[in-house]
C-alpha cells in the first residue's frame, strides 16, 4: 500500500465520520428543545447523513474507475511505446556512424520527441525527469547536427548523443519493468 492509498483512506475516514458526529450533535441539541419530536424527524436527519455518504462513496468510486482506466490505458500503450523506444535507440546507434549532412534529413529526432511526449502522458510511467532530460538531449543533438551539416562530421562527435542513447535504453528497461509489474498485479 503506497502513501497515496493511505492518505486516501485517512481522508475518506475523516469525511465519513465527521458529518455523522456533527449530525448527531445537532440532532441532540435540536430535539432537546422540542418536547414532542417524532421518529420522522430522526429519519429526516438520518436520510440527510446517508445522502451525504452516497455522494462521498460515488466520488470514491469515480476515483477508482479513473485509476482503473489509467492502468488499462498504460497496459495497452506501454508495450507499443517500448517497441518504439527500442527501435529508436537502435536507429540512433546506427545514425551515430553517419555524417551530419545525412543525419540532418533523418526523421529520428522528431520521432523521438513524439514518442517521449506520448510516454509522458501515460500515468503508468511516471519518470518525467528522465523524459525531460532526453528531450533536452534530442534538441541539442538536432541543433548540433543542423549547425554542422555543411561540414561532414560524424554524428558520434556530438556530446549529447550518447547520453540520449543511454536514456532511451534506460527508458526501454524501465518500461519493460513497468509492464511486468502490471502483469503481476
Amino acid at each position: 500500500m503506497n502513501q497515496t492509498e493511505v492518505a486516501m483512506k485517512v481522508w475518506l475516514a475523516a469525511i465519513l465520520i465527521a458529518p455523522l458526529i456533527v449530525a448527531l450533535f445537532l440532532a441532540t441539541r435540536f430535539f432537546a428543545e422540542i418536547e414532542d419530536y417524532r421518529a420522522i424527524d430522526w429519519l429526516s436527519i438520518t436520510g440527510t447523513v446517508f445522502g451525504y455518504y452516497g455522494v462521498v462513496f460515488s466520488a470514491y468510486a469515480a476515483l477508482g474507475v479513473r485509476e482503473i482506466s489509467n492502468r488499462y490505458f498504460a497496459k495497452m500503450r506501454l508495450p507499443e511505446i517500448r517497441k518504439q523506444v527500442e527501435s529508436l535507440a537502435s536507429r540512433l546507434s546506427i545514425l551515430a556512424e553517419s555524417t551530419t549532412d545525412k543525419a540532418v534529413s533523418d526523421r529520428i529526432f522528431s520521432e523521438i520527441t513524439v514518442t517521449l511526449e506520448s510516454l509522458k502522458k501515460i500515468d503508468g510511467y511516471r519518470r518525467s525527469k528522465l523524459i525531460d532530460q532526453s528531450l533536452t538531449h534530442t534538441s541539442k543533438v538536432l541543433t548540433w547536427v543542423q549547425s554542422n551539416r555543411s561540414t561532414p562530421l560524424k554524428v558520434t562527435l556530438c556530446d549529447d548523443l550518447w547520453p540520449l542513447y543511454a536514456n532511451l535504453n534506460t527508458m526501454n528497461s524501465q518500461i519493460m519493468t513497468a509492464i511486468e509489474e502490471e502483469r503481476a498485479r
